[in-house]
């Protein structure tokens, strides 16, 4: 017992000890993994748009998707390119003089963008939208979508519709999307469904001197397709009628001026909804599927279970499957190993060997190595063949006699005793 007890109170200090060790091992761990979230959503927070973003239609990037190209052509032919870093900077810059508002961002995110963008757009004498956004084609009527139409070559004539500009010299240009036109708009490089590549608007509130369009510019105007086609004369015939280009590119205050909403007010009325009824499923399947473990208990170690617990339970599963040969191949085996055993034998002797060396039990051959039985009746009496045999050659010592002794005391011996009749 001391030494179990020695022994088990070495294991839990040595257990003890351990544990801080790994606590703190994981603990590094979870800070580590929470330090890099942390930094990659302050990353994505700060840095604001990824690069390829940025990159798109960028009037200062030489990349592929850049438009540094058609800056440099509009500044060669003498139109000044001026870069407005947010609304507060267009709209300075807008006011001084007439001015072409180009605005190259991706997409129109809010109600108060589109705002932000009317704005603008009243205060210069032409906007051009060179990404399209359905946004901007809905809210400044322009138009919508084509579903049907896409990448088809397409020019504007002398004798076409488009009456805003001459694009006559343009030639013909790979149009990337095309749009379906409002009622109103004054639609450019159509096809011959009526579906056009560039459309026209005057932008409500602003009298009739301010106008809006919108071009899918982004295979067209960059670096690398601007000398393909009739694109970079399309760009200087769209953007070089002023003397001077605002580049519009929105600030992060810009981007956030719609977040100051809740989250409630942002989402669909049917979001919270769900989401409790979710979150109530999930309650109710832990409740039903879980498992509900009591207190621990301690238990001594080793363990030790008696060989009739083993003898008896796998004789019930014996008995449960009804296997009387593999119940008749137990008892052969412990036959041959006691009898090997008995004789000297080694413990490789096979069952033949141990039935030749027992001559005067010829049935001894016929138990040791022929079929074994197929049901209870064959194995009960294959049983008692190979227990007859068994105690012949090999009987068991008798056993101490388990009653208690008789008394040869004098019954006067114990005069207040009586007798049992």
């Amino acid at each position: 017992m001391t030494i179990h007890s020695d022994t088990r109170r070495a294991s839990a200090v040595s257990t003890a000890s351990s544990s801080p060790p790994r606590r703190n091992r994981a603990l590094r761990w979870i800070g580590a993994s929470v330090l890099l979230v942390v930094a990659a959503a302050a990353l994505v927070v700060l840095g604001g748009k990824g690069p390829n973003e940025r990159a798109t239609l960028d009037p200062t990037s030489a990349s592929p998707e850049g438009a540094k190209a058609l800056s440099t052509i509009l500044e060669a032919e003498g139109v000044s390119v001026e870069i407005a870093t947010g609304k507060d900077e267009a709209r300075r810059l807008l006011n001084s003089e007439d001015s072409t508002l180009v605005m190259s961002s991706p997409l129109i995110p809010s109600d108060a963008a589109i705002e932000n963008a009317r704005e603008l757009a009243s205060n210069a004498a032409l906007t051009v939208f060179v990404t399209a956004d359905e946004k901007v084609l809905r809210d400044f009527a322009l138009g919508e979508f084509s579903e049907s139409a896409f990448d088809q070559p397409v020019s504007e004539p002398s004798t076409g519709d488009c009456r805003a500009y001459d694009f006559s010299g343009v030639g013909e240009i790979e149009a990337a999307v095309l749009f379906e036109p409002a009622e109103g708009a004054t639609t450019c490089f159509t096809n011959d469904d009526g579906q056009a590549a560039l459309l026209f608007a005057k932008v409500s509130g602003s009298g009739g001197s301010a106008h809006v369009a919108i071009i899918e510019a982004s295979p067209l105007f960059d670096n690398a397709h601007l000398a393909e086609n009739g694109n970079a004369a399309l760009a200087f015939a769209l953007l070089g009628n002023t003397d001077r280009v605002v580049w519009y590119q929105p600030s992060a205050a810009d981007l956030e001026v719609d977040r100051a909403g809740t989250l409630a007010a942002l989402t669909p009325t049917w979001v919270t909804p769900v989401m409790l009824l979710l979150v109530v499923t999930a309650i109710v399947a832990a409740v039903w599927r879980g498992r509900r473990f009591g207190p621990l208990v301690e238990e001594r170690l080793p363990v030790t279970v008696r060989a009739s617990e083993t003898m008896h339970g796998r004789a019930r599963l014996t008995a449960q499957t009804g296997d009387s040969a593999h119940a008749a191949a137990a008892l052969r085996d412990g036959a041959v190993r006691r009898l090997g055993k008995r004789l000297g034998l080694s413990q490789r002797a096979t069952p033949a060997q141990i039935a030749y060396a027992i001559p005067h039990e010829p049935a001894l051959t016929q138990l040791l190595n022929g079929p074994l039985p197929a049901n209870d009746a064959e194995l009960a009496s294959f049983a008692r063949a190979l227990g007859t045999i068994l105690d012949r050659v090999d009987p068991l010592p008798p056993s101490e006699p388990t009653t208690p002794p008789v008394s040869t005391s004098d019954p006067t011996d114990h005069p207040d005793e009586r007798p049992i009749q």
